[in-house]
């Protein structure tokens, strides 16, 4: 596990590792300087290695750079130590967001959002949508945190969603070669949260906070160009879907 403790300028990522199922003996390893987007997310390969994605830096503006401040940062924690990455710097005016999972070659994927400031003057781009590795694959994100999530299929590649621009979920497949982009409308609602687990039919199903509460998509083809939307009367603040060994879902709802 990781956490982010924010202080008041800048904050700081350290990676815990618990030494039983309780957690009562744990290590408690520094990683980084992290920046105030909160955040951090880890993900554990069949090797017991660690590797969290998370916000590198201060979002204090220097006046000599608009992108040495902040970033989008790896680490990878094994030992009882942690080694960095900055992966991609990100516009100090600008908000960043992150998830990670492990690949099927056992390497860690991301998916990464730079989002706020557009002001062209200031060497920004629309709120856009990585893939790591890789490269852009959207520029109609909404920005923010818990807005995008990725996970890895029984074929070995990335499903993703995201929260786009007009409040709807966008959802990417991505092949070796390329990404396919189908929306995932809500009607009436606009979303503002998104988590993504892959079924044992290799179609993804989605956990969605909405302003008319929670939402279970499940695809029921690869590209989700056809879904079903299960509503679960609750105002949401977090959501966190995974599917256990009989398949039914476990989808966690933090008011």
């Amino acid at each position: 596990m990781s956490y982010d403790a924010v202080r008041e300028e800048w904050g700081q990522v350290r990676f815990i590792q618990c030494y039983d199922d309780d957690c009562t003996g744990f290590s408690n390893v520094p990683v980084d300087g992290a920046s105030d987007n909160g955040v951090a997310s880890v993900a554990v390969a069949s090797d017991g290695t660690s590797y969290i994605v998370y916000d590198y830096g201060y979002d204090m503006y220097d006046d000599m750079s608009f992108y040495d401040e902040q970033g989008v940062g790896l680490a990878t924690c094994n030992g009882g130590g942690c080694s960095t990455t900055q992966i991609a710097p990100i516009n100090v005016f600008d908000s960043i967001g992150a998830a990670i999972t492990i690949g099927a070659d056992g390497n860690p994927v991301i998916v990464y959002e730079d989002s706020g400031n557009t002001d062209p003057s200031q060497g920004n781009v629309p709120d856009s949508v990585y893939y790591y590795p890789g490269g852009a694959i959207s520029s109609d994100g909404s920005g923010g945190n818990n807005t995008q999530d990725v996970a890895i299929g029984t074929d070995g590649f990335a499903r993703i969603a995201f929260v786009n621009a007009a409040g709807g979920i966008d959802f990417i497949l991505c092949t070796n070669a390329s990404c396919s982009t189908n929306t995932v409308s809500l009607a009436g609602t606009s979303v503002s949260l998104v988590s993504v687990a892959v079924g044992p039919d290799g179609n993804a199903r989605i956990a969605a906070g909405a302003g008319d509460g929670g939402h279970y998509i499940r695809c029921t083809t690869a590209s989700c160009s056809k879904y079903s939307d299960q509503m679960v009367p609750d105002n949401s603040y977090l959501v966190s879907l995974a599917l256990d060994v009989d398949v039914l879902r476990r989808y966690r709802i933090k008011p």
